[in-house]
């Protein structure tokens, strides 16, 4: 199947109508299309794919024609998943002209017409381990193409935006708010004493206590936790609890608040 001429009109009258060759310039506009490798190169990275095929490094020699590509030329790679092209191809047929255009050149491939050795792809993860070199973007091409390989860490997926209502807990004595650690003292697990004519508030409104309180967009969660979800802290995704500790808003987090109300019931009592 290897033919070669001397120039390329005579290559294109020797080929014509013959529909298993496909010249490089319609192989090569197809999407997501990729030069790689010489053939040589390729097969000896895939043996269990290519190990059948016939390669020759002299198109013009008697015989030649039993071959089935060029093993010194480049070959292209056909990474679309619906198109009857995909597949790796080889050069197959050229002319001494076209060969000495592209070495003049410095071409990555060679004009003439190709071949299609397999219409398998190997896996990317083979293909990457293999060492062999493409061009930029044939990675994102393959991975694009055939997405049930992309084995790589994925980003996590943008929490929604959740409006959150801000809830302060602050001290209360003699008619004035007190920060929680001035009234309010850790005697042991559950366990708390509170200062004499003391009380524990839980406000919602931006006029209780500290003023951290108050519906979403007027409370002071985002405030002192941008970005941040009250999830992280074990509290429901659109309520977070604050208290003031002289300088800034603090979070209760969830393991604070069963510790001071229950475990069981703790949620009632914060968020009535």
């Amino acid at each position: 199947m290897a033919w070669w001429t001397e120039n390329n009109g005579q290559l294109k009258a020797a080929l014509a109508g013959k529909s298993q060759f496909v010249d490089e310039d319609n192989l090569g506009s197809e999407p997501d299309t990729f030069a790689g490798p010489a053939a040589s190169t390729v097969r000896t990275a895939f043996p269990d794919l290519l190990s059948w095929v016939k390669l020759t490094d002299k198109p013009w020699a008697p015989g030649a024609d039993g071959y089935h590509a060029i093993g010194a030329n480049n070959t292209y790679w056909v990474l679309n998943a619906k198109s009857p092209s995909r597949g790796i191809w080889a050069l197959s047929a050229t002319s001494a002209e076209a060969a000495k255009n592209a070495q003049e050149a410095r071409a990555a491939t060679q004009y003439g017409y190709y071949i299609k050795l397999t219409d398998v792809l190997p896996p990317i993860k083979d293909i990457l381990a293999s060492g062999l070199l493409f061009s930029k973007g044939f990675t994102e091409a393959y991975y694009r193409n055939h997405p049930e390989q992309d084995d790589r860490p994925k980003p996590p997926k943008p929490r929604p935006v959740v409006p959150v209502k801000t809830y302060e807990i602050f001290g209360m004595m003699n008619g004035e708010p007190r920060l929680l650690t001035d009234v309010l003292t850790k005697a042991g697990p559950g366990d708390y004493v509170l200062a004499d004519g003391a009380d524990i508030v839980i406000g919602d409104a931006p006029d209780d206590g500290f003023r951290l309180g108050g519906e979403p967009g007027v409370g002071k969660w985002n405030a002192y936790y941008p970005g941040k979800s009250p999830a992280d802290f074990g509290l429901d995704p659109d309520k977070a609890v604050l208290r003031w500790d002289g300088q800034r808003g603090v979070v209760m987090d969830a393991a604070m608040l069963k510790d001071l109300y229950s475990p069981e019931n703790w949620r009632l009592k914060v968020f009535g």
